[in-house]
């Protein structure tokens, strides 16, 4: 299934999912307007040739979070993220020294489902764009010179859980897809610099 498909799955997912306004939200009487939160985990990118000079596909990342609720169960959502990975390789005899670091800003809609358990989960999705910073003499992209910045745009689909530590306080465990594409290219799979995102992480439910 291409994530083109999952993101529309989870377009006409969300939009028969119950609204439950009226209930509980871990023990608070409505759900909260702000919710800010932050993430560590890792990031699979997609891009085919990463690979080749930075030994794989998986780098570190993190991420900080905001949401403002228009109408329960919906949210506007942003999200930044930050990844990165450093690499070597010889290429037609010359040593490189490389440094990947992508920014991606996400914008879209949160659907929290609200209950009065201790476990709640929410989907998200909406669209992105990315910055990537190549430093070193080479790059995988254009004329395969660097240092190279580069911009990609594309979209997102989130999901995960919150697991209630206090009625505040949650952790978090989320599941992110995303596809981009440099200016001017396609992001299907194999061309895209997104990817998938597995994180945990601490999230405060403010007011």
């Amino acid at each position: 299934m291409t994530q083109t498909r999952l993101f529309l799955l989870l377009l006409l997912f969300t939009a028969g999912l119950p609204n439950r306004a009226d209930a509980q939200f871990f023990g608070l009487e409505r759900q909260p307007r702000i919710v800010v939160g932050g993430t560590f985990g890792t990031f699979r990118i997609s891009y085919d040739e990463f690979p080749s000079i930075y030994g794989g596909r998986w780098m570190n990342s993190v991420a900080g979070s905001g949401s403002y609720l228009i109408k329960a169960p919906y949210n506007i959502l942003v999200k930044y993220r930050v990844a990165g990975q450093s690499g070597s390789a010889t290429i037609s005899g010359t040593p490189h020294t490389l440094e990947w670091r992508e920014k991606i800003l996400n914008f879209g809609i949160r659907y929290i489902y609200a209950n009065d358990k201790r476990v709640s989960n929410f989907f998200s999705f909406g669209f992105l764009t990315a910055t990537i910073e190549e430093n070193g003499s080479y790059s995988l992209f254009g004329d395969r010179t660097g240092p190279r910045k580069s911009n990609a745009g594309g979209f997102f689909l989130d999901t995960g859980v919150f697991i209630s530590i206090t009625s505040r306080l949650q952790a978090s465990i989320e599941l992110e897809i995303s596809s981009a594409a440099l200016s001017g290219k396609s992001g299907f799979e194999g061309t895209s610099v997104g990817g998938y995102y597995l994180a945990t992480g601490l999230t405060l439910f403010l007011f």
